[in-house]
This record gives C-alpha cells, structure tokens and sequence, in this order.
C-alpha cells in the first residue's frame, strides 16, 4: 500500500516540475543531421530560448538599434537615445549606461557595440572618432582611438587574439583591427567593391564573425562572402552566382519583377557545412518591410546554393549573428498602451 502512496506522489511532483512557468521558455526544433535541402524554416534548426524582459524596466528603452549576448547569456540592447541596458539571463533588468557627454570617459553617439564573453562593453563613439570601453559594471576603462571618424557598421571581439575587428566604410581596406592589449590600431584588411565602397559615405555591412581561425565578412551589393584567416592572414573570396529570383510564390511575388542584382547580402551566418544568407531587397521592392524581408539562402561551404528563398517561421526581424551557432533576435508586442519585449536567443550545437 505504502508503495502505491509513494509512486502516486512520485508522479504528482513531476507534474508540478513540468508545468512550473518561467520567464526562460527553450524549443527545441531540430534532429540532426542537418539536411540543408529538406529545411523548411530557417528556425526549426536551432534549439530556441525566449526571455521576456519585464516591463516597467522597458518603458523607458527607445527604438532599439543593437543589441548582443556576453558569454553569461547577460543581454544588452542600444536604443536610439545612445543608452545600454543590461538584463540577465532570467530577463531581470542589471544596469543602464548613460555616460553621455565629451569628457574623456563619455560618448557622444552610438549606433555599434560590441561585447566579449565576460561582458567588457566596446561602444563606437563615432562622433570623436574613438571606441569607448566599460566593465561588466559599466565603469570606464579604456579608449581606443580610431583609425577614422567613419561610422562602424559591425564590430566583434576576438577574445582568443586579444583583438578587437571592425567593420569601417572609410578605410580602403574595411576590417579594421586593434589591438586590446596595448589599445591600438594594428592595421586594416579585406576587398572592397570598387565600384560602389570606395564613394559611399555610409555603408552597411551584412555582418562578420569567427569561425575558429576565419573571419567571415560581406561588403555591400556584393552577393559573395569573404574570409580572413587571422593567423596566416590569408584572404579569400567565396563567390556566389548571383541567380536568385523572386519566385510566384502569391501574388506580391507575382508583381515583383526579378531585380536580384539589385540587392545585397542583409546578414549571414554558419551553421555545419551551409551558410545561411538573408537576402536585403532593393530599396523599391513593395516587400522590404513584410515577411519578406526575411528570404534566406542556404549555400554550401564551396559556394554551391542548396536552397534559395527559405523563410523563417517564429523570427520576425533579422537575427544577428552573437557568436558562432548562437543567434540573437527580439520582438515588440504593444498592446492595449504595453510594451512586451522578447529576447529570442537561437542556438545549434
């Protein structure tokens, strides 16, 4: 008798243990291995988190404009107001940067950071041509002078060499790399699209990020993925045919004509032999502010396009690609005057 009691209460606690709520919600999609040519969404390969940020801690953050994951699942996000918020991994609200200003430990404008896996903070200060760095508690502890008052469109650390790589517009070759040791500029590396980088005083790059040895960059309307080998500094470029059209999938794709050559790589990242390409259209495609917006490319590691057009099925804005397999991506859901904010974190291991 006893030991029917003891299975029955058994039970009951795992129950309860399964239907405990929290703000950290994981879905796992995925079985390897991974076939490229049978994904149907973009997503349901990774393992998925969702953080729910509360909201009287989010009442204040503006549009956000960047955002980024330390090694410790601490999140950050930048909103246009230049202000850093950090919450940690359960989405409780750690602390707000607002050292606005000219002094030597402040900024003046931000639109690019940066973090490192123990959670050192590295802000484009761009309007005084200078990078700016804080500790995990946001206390300031360097400068790095930049190279160039260009505006960084993508930063990342390499916490293996020591050094910090930065996408600039304004130099003639873009990947700018520093030197966090010393806190100083070492040199500039990679191609540049001739035609339209060296005149542009604005550009935006699809995105960088280090796979061991290699760092993958893009450059703009340039359908290709470029690579820099960090230790024998070897340079090379994985050409793409530039053959995605825009098929009759409804009737919006119906009436919009093929114009491929027109758009530019949006972001990208790796995952095993493939790397996932989302597709920017052109500026006067009536589907740059839809779903659409999200196409993807699968492309084999030898250049091969496995899959052309995938979407994803819960992502709604672009991921950004935080460290190798981790993704980073949020969403606003304002209802009835609340702002819910959902920090969605992708993984594939």
């Amino acid at each position: 008798m006893n030991n029917h009691i003891y299975t029955i209460l058994l039970i009951a606690f795992v129950l309860l243990s399964c239907t405990e709520t929290s703000n950290n919600d994981k879905v796992t999609h995925r079985s390897k291995p991974l076939l490229a040519d049978e994904i149907k969404f973009v997503d349901e390969i990774f393992e998925e988190q969702k953080i729910s940020l509360p909201e009287e801690n989010t009442k204040e953050i503006g549009r956000i404009v960047d955002f980024s994951l330390d090694g410790f699942d601490n999140i950050y996000l930048l909103d246009n107001n230049s202000h850093i918020y950090k919450f940690n991994s359960r989405g409780e609200f750690i602390a707000k940067l607002n050292s606005i200003g000219r002094g030597p430990k402040e900024y003046a404008k931000v639109q690019k950071f940066c973090v490192n896996k123990d959670g050192l903070l590295f802000l484009d200060d761009w309007r005084q041509s200078r990078i700016q760095i804080y500790d995990t508690d946001f206390v300031h502890i360097g400068t790095l002078e930049k190279k160039t008052g260009g505006v960084l469109t993508d930063m990342l650390v390499d916490d293996r060499n020591n050094r910090l790589y930065c996408f600039d517009s304004h130099l003639e070759n873009p990947v700018a790399i520093y030197d966090l040791k010393n806190n100083e500029f070492l040199k500039s590396v990679g191609f540049q699209d001739e035609l339209v980088f060296r005149y542009s005083t604005r550009i935006k790059a699809g995105g960088m990020f280090l796979e061991g040895d290699e760092l993958y960059y893009t450059l703009p309307n340039q359908y290709k993925i470029f690579s820099y080998n960090t230790q024998n500094e070897k340079e090379s470029i994985l050409a793409v045919s530039p053959s995605f059209h825009f098929k009759q999938v409804d009737e919006k794709i119906k009436s919009f004509r093929d114009s491929y050559n027109y758009s530019t790589v949006g972001s990208f990242y790796k995952v095993e032999n493939y790397f996932f390409v989302r597709v920017m259209l052109p500026k006067e495609s009536r589907l740059r502010d839809s779903d659409y917006s999200l196409l993807t490319d699968i492309i084999s590691a030898g250049g091969e396009k496995i899959k052309e057009g995938v979407f994803y099925k819960n992502i709604k804005r672009t991921p950004r690609t935080v460290s190798q397999n981790t993704l980073l991506s949020y969403d606003n859901i304002v209802t009835n005057e609340k702002n819910k904010t959902n920090i969605i974190i992708l993984r594939y291991e």
